[in-house]
């Protein structure tokens, strides 16, 4: 007999008693609890239902659970780590292609975006405020450290990079290394608290620059800056720098929380990722004349070029090329490099422009491994096909034709149950190692007699591939050049895929999200969490307290927020792109006929007056008293919105303090719009407001 799991423990004896046990919890007006109440029944009910989908879920493997947890937004991930590398030419010129491996230890790296550049450094840093720099080229990126630039207040703020060596015209991509902030949320896409202005200089002009990219974020995070210069650098000679090429980035609109620091700046980077690729597929366009093919090739690849066709790809070369090749694989500019040159009066025909070409390139050890088998026509067919470590997959289903071989692409698809009748997919059970094809209803059934190829096969070690900074530190081709490379930031994001038992432990904290804006608690908790920003503390106000409070117009179904940002001033204000940024967030999760205004906090200052005679007017007991009066008055570091200055509360605390003898006189003064002073002396402070300890005026006698 087959041993069914227990997913969940709870029976239904055990979900009614639990569900009826709390009814006095919730609510003091029900009370029948026997079996002949409506509502016991309604209890009853749902308590066998969830039994037996219990029994149901229990009776399940893992393709039925992984379904399950599909429904409720749960999918199973996996990833290769990835990382930046800094690339130092030994020569003036370089050019890292893809595919390029790199090592750390017996760990393969390769690059995912062609780098090329010439060596270059940079060579001073300033940050300007008013006209006045300071030099931070001995902080940034020195054994660590971090330089802060722009600096508060206001007034014209920039920041020089001053490189070795001239920087041509065209794309320029730096590697920024930001100081982040952990209480900042992470965030994607175009996101950014300032407005920022970049330029070059000529040697005599600054030239605007157009920013390509950012994903800074404006200095908030470590990354990217690609810039495209309309002309080369020339060295500006100045007695307010030293010489250099130097690019400007200029602050034209400060909404910065905190001031950003910058540690090294990398002229020459690219991206690398935990893969180790045995075939790889290219779809290229031919543009006319030679194509050259913008992969690092090794030695013993075996390359199949193929020209689109109403048929599919048609093989134009073979790798082994016979006599009716159609075009020739040269070596390119740089040993890695192939160039396919198509020469119609030598072949007798050449692709229009524009036509795509697929170019096959295969390890000659591994190649005879990428057969995967024939298909026999059947719906829903699998093929052998272990390959340990997969990370992505991508088939060709081929045929002879005409005496050559017709490549038909075939996607990966992670749930065939998805797929289209007419959609050319194929999905990969990793755990039998099987190639599964469609049906003809979910995803097209091939045809028997095709061979099918794996075109791009690329592994990974996972979370094998999260490694330290500084450990991705050799070029596993030496064709490359001599060349430097190492990662200047740790590599993350290797992840295995999950299993149904993985996560099934992520379930309690999918159902514990908080997706819709409802009660208070969820308002706040969905503020806190809105990306980009740091945020301390969050007051949720009814319009019916608000109006009370500054005898505003009532507006109906409208809801108040208060949002007190991180920030360097304790008495921070909420600039327009936070207010922004909040509301944008908000609109994803509030209940659609309801309105939100986000506002700043207000800020109440209490001055405090008295007369207190001590048992000793040292200066610790003075202390004392400052530091009592600060804890019961100043709310700016609790985030005690509306909280009021009790006059006895603060009376009685000081008298009970061991070093006073007693207090002779008291007396708050409200300083802002935000509070009043009753008759018994008490700030009450509106829920919109925080108060603050501003000036202590006491005689200690």
């Amino acid at each position: 007999m087959l041993s069914v799991p227990q997913l969940d423990d709870l029976s239904f004896d055990k979900l009614f008693e639990r569900a009826r046990s709390r009814i006095p919890t919730l609510t003091g007006e029900w009370t029948d609890f026997n079996a002949h109440d409506p509502g016991i029944t309604t209890l009853q009910t749902f308590a066998w239902l969830t039994d037996t989908l219990n029994y149901y879920m229990n009776a399940t493997g893992e393709v039925h659970r992984l379904k399950y947890l599909k429904l409720l937004g749960l999918e199973p991930q996996q990833a290769a780590a990835r990382c930046r590398v800094a690339v130092e030419p030994e020569h003036d010129e370089f050019l890292l292609p893809r595919g390029a491996k790199l090592a750390a230890g017996s760990t393969v790296f390769e690059v995912s975006e062609t780098c090329g550049g010439r060596r270059n450094r940079v060579a001073a840093l300033y940050s300007v405020v008013d006209g006045v720099p300071r030099e931070i080229t001995r902080i940034a990126g020195v054994d660590g450290g971090f330089a802060e630039l722009f600096a508060y207040g206001a007034g014209e703020r920039e920041l020089y990079l001053g490189f070795e060596a001239p920087l041509d015209a065209g794309p320029l991509r730096l590697f920024l290394e930001v100081q982040g902030d952990a209480r900042r949320n992470p965030f994607d896409g175009p996101f950014s608290l300032a407005e920022l202005e970049w330029s070059c200089c000529d040697g005599q002009r600054w030239l605007p620059v157009h920013v390509a990219e950012d994903s800074t974020g404006g200095f908030l995070r470590s990354g990217f800056v690609a810039l495209e210069l309309p002309q080369g650098t020339g060295r500006l000679e100045s007695p307010l720098f030293a010489p250099a090429h130097y690019l400007r980035c200029t602050l034209r609109e400060n909404g910065y929380d905190l001031l950003p620091r910058l540690g090294r700046v990398t002229v020459n980077c690219a991206e690398a990722v935990q893969t180790d690729t045995c075939a790889q597929a290219l779809e290229l366009t031919y543009q006319g004349g030679e194509l050259a093919i913008d992969y690092c090739i090794r030695e013993d690849d075996l390359i199949t070029v193929a020209v689109e066709s109403p048929d599919g790809y048609v093989t134009w070369y073979e790798h082994t090329p016979g006599e009716g090749a159609l075009c020739e694989i040269l070596p390119g500019r740089y040993p890695w490099q192939r160039v396919i040159r198509f020469d119609e009066e030598r072949f007798g025909r050449a692709p229009a422009v524009g036509r795509k070409v697929l170019v096959l390139i295969a390890g000659q050890a591994v190649y005879p491994q990428t057969v995967a088998g024939v298909t026999l026509g059947c719906a829903g067919e699998r093929l052998d096909f272990d390959w340990p470590g997969l990370l992505e997959l991508r088939l060709a289903l081929t045929r002879r034709a005409g005496g050559r071989v017709c490549y038909e692409l075939w996607e990966p698809c992670a749930d065939l149950s998805e797929a289209g009748y007419a959609d050319r997919v194929f999905s990969y059970d990793s755990a039998a190692g099987q190639i599964v094809f469609g049906d003809g209803k979910n995803g097209l059934q091939p045809d028997g007699g095709a061979t099918v190829v794996a075109v791009t096969v690329k592994t990974s070690a996972f979370e094998g591939g999260n490694v330290l900074a500084g450990r991705v530190n050799r070029l596993a081709d030496g064709r490359l050049g001599p060349l430097t490379v190492v990662n200047i930031e740790d590599a993350r994001g290797g992840k295995h895929r999950e299993s149904a038992q993985e996560l099934e432990a992520r379930l309690e904290e999918k159902f514990r999200e908080v997706t819709r804006a409802v009660t208070a608690e969820d308002y706040i908790e969905i503020v806190k969490r809105t990306p980009g920003l740091m945020i301390d503390y969050v007051n949720v106000i009814t319009m019916r307290q608000f109006s009370d409070c500054y005898s505003a117009p009532y507006r109906p179904n409208t809801v108040l927020l208060a949002v007190k940002p991180y920030a360097h001033d304790p008495h921070a204000t909420l600039s327009d792109r936070y207010q922004r940024a909040i509301l944008a967030h908000l609109e994803q999760h509030r209940l659609l006929t309801t309105r939100l205004l986000v506002i700043p906090p207000q800020y109440v200052g209490v001055n405090v007056f008295g007369r207190i005679a001590l048992e000793d007017k040292s200066q610790a007991a003075r202390q004392r008293v400052q530091d009592l009066l600060l804890e019961l008055i100043d709310f700016t570091k609790t985030g005690g919105f509306g909280r009021n200055v009790v006059y006895g509360r603060v009376f009685s605390a000081l008298e009970m303090l061991d070093c006073v003898r007693g207090v002779r006189q008291l007396a708050f003064e409200a300083v802002g719009s935000g509070a009043v002073r009753n008759e018994r002396g008490d700030i009450e402070v509106y829920p919109d407001s925080l108060a603050y300890l501003r000036t202590v005026e006491i005689e200690f006698i």
